[in-house]
């Protein structure tokens, strides 16, 4: 890709690597961790996320090293989209559009609009 685009920023899914991560996890302690994997991942700066991501790493490595040796592996590939302005990141999951009818009706909704 670097030969294509040599400016290009690499990217890599945080969803995937939340769900590499948690796998190497015990279950007890996953949902502690995905919500301090996800304050790296949601950090306002590329630098903030960084120190959060290195520091998580460094409190938990001798407890879960294969967990925290798969998210030093790629930390500032994850967290690139936080060096790119507010406006161009994306947040949340894309979602299929909620799609309802009614019982009184033969119309369909979708997101609220009706059809």
């Amino acid at each position: 890709m670097k030969s294509v685009w040599p400016k290009s920023l690499p990217q890599k899914c945080q969803t995937h690597k939340m769900r590499n991560i948690l796998g190497k996890l015990p279950r007890g302690v996953q949902g502690e961790m995905k919500r301090q994997i996800h304050r790296v991942f949601r950090a306002e700066t590329y630098e903030q996320g960084l120190a959060r991501g290195r520091k998580l790493v460094a409190d938990y490595r001798d407890r879960y090293p294969n967990a925290m040796a798969c998210l030093a592996k790629s930390l500032e590939e994850c967290i690139t989209c936080l060096k790119l302005p507010e406006s161009h990141r994306r947040r949340g999951a894309r979602r299929r559009p909620r799609v309802s009818r009614t019982a009184s009706s033969n119309s369909w909704s979708v997101n609220g609009f009706w059809r």
